[in-house]
C-alpha cells in the first residue's frame, strides 16, 4: 500500500484522529469570572467615591475578589476579559448627573479610567441606571479592577438594588481562546492541534 502524505503511518494518523476527536468532546473549562455586589444601599459623595459601602463576592471560583476600602478585583490571568459594571443611582433631582466608571491599577478617573457611562436624572422612582461596559480589554496578571460613582448634587444614594436588580460588577472571560497564558486555562483544542486532512487510499 502507498505510504499516506503527512506525518507517521496511516495508524498513526488515525491514532491522532481519534486523540483530537477525544479532545474535542471534552467539556470546555468554566472560564474565568468574578462578581461583587453592594451588601447594602450607601450615601454618595458629589466629590466621587470608589467602590462605595460594603462590597461581598457573588461569584468568585478562583479568589480575585479583595473586599478593602476600596473593594476591587485582582485579575489572576493574561487575557481579554468582559467588564460590566451595573448601578443604580437614586434620590438625584430632574437634570443632575449620575456617572460611574471601571478603572485599572488606581482610583484616578482622570488616569485610570478604562470604561465609562453618564446618565441625567428624570427623578423616575427607578433612579439613574448605569450601565458601564466594555466588551473586550486585553488585561494582565496582577492587574487590580475598581469602579467608581459620582453625582453631581447633594443628596444621592447608591442603591444596593432597584426592583430586585443588584448593583454589582461583573469581570469575566469570553472564551479560550481569550487567554495568552498557560495554566488552569488554555488555548481551545483547535487552536493547540490543527487537524490534518487524511488523504484516500490511492488504490
Amino acid at each position: 500500500m502507498t505510504q499516506p502524505p503527512g506525518t507517521g503511518t496511516l495508524g498513526e494518523q488515525l491514532a491522532a484522529l481519534r486523540r483530537q476527536v477525544a479532545e474535542l468532546s471534552r467539556k470546555s473549562p468554566a472560564m474565568p469570572a468574578c462578581r461583587a455586589a453592594l451588601s447594602a444601599s450607601v450615601a454618595l459623595s458629589s466629590r466621587g467615591s470608589s467602590a462605595p459601602g460594603t462590597w461581598l463576592a457573588r461569584e468568585d471560583p478562583l479568589g480575585w475578589f479583595t473586599a478593602a476600602s476600596p473593594s476591587c478585583i485582582t485579575i489572576g490571568l493574561d487575557g481579554y476579559y468582559q467588564l460590566c459594571y451595573h448601578s443604580s443611582t437614586g434620590g438625584l433631582v430632574s437634570g443632575a448627573n449620575a456617572a460611574s466608571k471601571i478603572l485599572r491599577n488606581g482610583t484616578v478617573v482622570n488616569a485610570n479610567s478604562i470604561a465609562s457611562d453618564l446618565v441625567v436624572s428624570s427623578a423616575a422612582s427607578e433612579g439613574c441606571i448605569q450601565n458601564c461596559f466594555r466588551a473586550r480589554v486585553p488585561l494582565a496578571a496582577g492587574d487590580k479592577i475598581y469602579w467608581n460613582n459620582y453625582v453631581s448634587a447633594a443628596g444621592a444614594t447608591l442603591a444596593a438594588t432597584s426592583f430586585t436588580i443588584p448593583t454589582e460588577v461583573t469581570v469575566q472571560s469570553p472564551s479560550p481562546r481569550a487567554h495568552r497564558a498557560a495554566g488552569t486555562y488554555c488555548l481551545a483544542p483547535s487552536r493547540q492541534h490543527p487537524r490534518r486532512r487524511l488523504s484516500p487510499d490511492p488504490r
